[in-house]
């Protein structure tokens, strides 16, 4: 009997070694991870047809883990993209500046952050917390730090370039000498385009595109409505890295007012003005798959400099805006209309 209790005694002991080992084992993966302890791991390759210059591929994160880019730099703003396992924690690095943070795909929980504002909203996209913990479908966001090399005004866009892997194919461009409607509406006008990434998932899919522009003072970028975007449509969110004049912002049209002024200051990004399908809360599609939207647009504040020299684009009193395009795969584009009320 005495033999038997202490056997049952001995397997019980084996069993709380167990139990406290995995306990150990769990709480080593659900550790917070430090940004700058980061390894890249996402595969950057070089695209040969289009617009983008780079595609950005994550690999899938192992539980609590994050799958990680390089990191570019720009302006002063430093660039990197992750896509976080569900529940990841990630300690980030308030040291190095201004932290902002885009959800493009998922939620960061703690934040109470998906992908979109309320439509036709803004919010800032700067973050003060400590760290940021993934949902339960995890999160794929893009971090941009404002750091001390920002300059307070954009004045030159030699100030712009991107540094980092491959730069040497993100370069900036006028917009006409890119395009054809560049160089019919927009001869000498100071307004410039850097298509940059593709994003793709895990599974291979392509979440997203990111390009940037940068417009000079007073310029209206051009009102556009995607509905000549119906081979590769997309559903597109602006987040501004700097206002040049704090007066910049997305104008759109509508059916009381002949058009409005969505200012977004620095660190800020709007919500959706694409229209929505009322039953599935997807985007609401044209029976040629371009996406409902109204007319928008890009408006930089101030007023037009007089050209010199024919040019605007360097000048003492030049001021640009600054700003990412994240254009997401329509399948990427939903909301949960219910839950909003609408």
């Amino acid at each position: 009997m005495k033999r038997r209790i202490l056997a049952d005694r001995g397997l019980a002991w084996l069993c709380l070694m167990g139990i406290i080992c995995c306990l150990s084992a769990n709480s080593v993966i659900a550790a917070p991870l430090k940004i700058g302890d980061l390894t890249p791991d996402a595969s950057v390759s070089p695209i040969s047809q289009g617009p983008f210059k780079l595609k950005i591929a994550f690999t899938s994160p192992e539980p609590g883990t994050v799958s990680a880019s390089p990191l570019w730099e720009m302006a002063g703003f430093t660039l990197q993209y992750l896509q976080m396992a569900p529940g990841a924690e990630l300690l980030l690095d308030h040291t190095q500046g201004i932290v902002m943070i885009k959800v493009m795909t998922g939620e960061l929980k703690n934040l109470q952050r998906g992908p979109f504002a309320e439509p036709l909203t803004a919010r800032t996209t700067r973050v003060s917390d400590p760290k940021v913990v993934a949902g339960e479908n995890g999160a794929m966001i893009s971090i941009v730090t404002q750091t001390s090399r920002a300059p307070l005004k954009l004045q030159k866009m030699e100030q712009a370039a991107v540094s980092g892997p491959m730069s040497d194919r993100l370069v900036w461009k006028r917009v006409d000498a890119l395009y054809e409607w560049g160089k019919t509406d927009f001869a000498e006008v100071p307004f410039y385009n850097l298509a940059a990434f593709q994003i793709y998932a895990p599974n291979g899919s392509k979440v997203a595109n990111i390009q940037f522009w940068t417009a000079g003072l007073g310029v209206n970028c051009g009102n556009h409505d995607h509905s000549d975007n119906h081979t590769d449509p997309f559903c597109e969110i602006h987040q501004t890295f700097l206002n040049g004049t704090d007066a910049g912002g997305m104008v759109y049209l509508d059916d009381a007012e002949p058009e409005v002024l969505q200012p977004l200051p620095s660190g800020f990004e709007h919500g959706p003005h694409w229209h929505f399908d009322p039953e599935t809360g997807s985007a609401l599609q044209r029976a040629d798959h371009s996406v409902v939207y109204p007319s928008h647009r890009w408006q930089a504040g101030g007023d037009r400099i007089k050209a010199i020299d024919g040019r605007e684009d360097d000048h003492a009193l030049q001021s640009y805006d600054l700003w990412a395009a994240y254009e997401l795969m329509v399948s990427e584009a939903t909301m949960d209309l219910q839950s909003r009320g609408k």
